[in-house]
């Protein structure tokens, strides 16, 4: 038999080899367990069951061999203190989309915004948790993908939050129904098609929602250039940015917006991540 030490052990040296995260062993026997990593360390001496070994076992392969993300392997990833569910018809949520939110709470109390569209949702990370700080304001979530759409409201009803979710490329569904908000929050595809991803991602996150043209900027531009047609006059933007595109969106705002006001925000890693619009009252 194997002891839990030996086993974590074993698991870093493989996982070593292709050159991956050991918290990886963790994870995956605490979800097993059903623990944390405090009792890890209690029972590092105690032998593993063929049970949990074989569960295991599955798991790390996973991760190994089919460079299948920590957070695909287990269902589910935690954001802003939520249990998030995801699939493969999702990105996974970064916790420098935790920033986005605190900003995008952050306008919608500075403005008193009754009601807010999360556009390309995914998940629906942002909205449940928008929502979940902010219970009384309206949310609308919206994805092309229907796959999407199902984990999302899976979210919602798990999180005990009420979102509506809707399909919709863009803003079209928004358009075409007439529908206003006082602010769009948008996480939308800006990785450039010339950027080289690690294998993990490539292989299993959803390429429609990493990918855009025009290095990175053509959901950007579609969006500014019908904001007008979904956001009551004094109405906001927030945007999350690729780490080089701070500069990119300034230009792209000024060339399309009027009566506005930007500002690029950094991460907690110092790099371009959060952009604020505001609109003027008489826009």
């Amino acid at each position: 038999m194997i002891t839990y030490r030996e086993l974590i052990n074993n698991a870093k040296k493989n996982i070593d080899k292709v050159n991956l995260e050991h918290r990886a062993a963790y994870e995956f026997l605490m979800d097993i367990l059903n623990c944390d990593r405090a009792k890890l360390i209690l029972i590092e001496n105690d032998e593993v069951s063929d049970d949990v070994l074989d569960k295991f076992t599955d798991m790390l392969s996973q991760y190994i061999f089919d460079y299948k993300p920590i957070e695909y392997v287990l269902g589910y990833t935690y954001f802003c203190g939520n249990k998030i569910y995801v699939d493969e018809n999702t990105l996974i949520p970064r916790h420098e989309t935790e920033e986005v939110v605190e900003a995008a709470i952050e306008v919608i109390n500075k403005h008193g915004y009754k009601n807010v569209l999360d556009l390309a949702s995914g998940s629906g990370a942002i909205s449940i948790s928008v929502k979940n700080v902010l219970p009384s304001v309206d949310i609308v979530g919206s994805d092309i993908s229907l796959g999407a759409l199902k984990v999302a409201k899976r979210n919602a009803n798990s999180v005990g939050v009420n979102v509506d979710y809707v399909e919709s490329d863009i803003l079209d569904h928004f358009i075409n129904h007439n529908m206003k908000f006082d602010m769009i929050i948008s996480n939308p595809p800006y990785v450039s098609f010339d950027y080289e991803l690690p294998n993990e991602i490539i292989a299993h996150e959803p390429k429609i929602a990493l990918y855009a043209k025009e290095d990175g900027m053509y959901f950007y531009r579609k969006i500014l250039e019908d904001s007008s047609l979904v956001l009551n006059k004094g109405g906001s933007i927030v945007f999350e940015i690729g780490y080089d595109q701070g500069e990119k969106i300034q230009n792209l705002a000024k060339d399309i917006l009027k009566n506005y006001t930007i500002e690029v925000r950094k991460d907690i890693s110092n790099n371009d991540r959060i952009v604020i619009i505001e609109f003027n009252e008489d826009k």
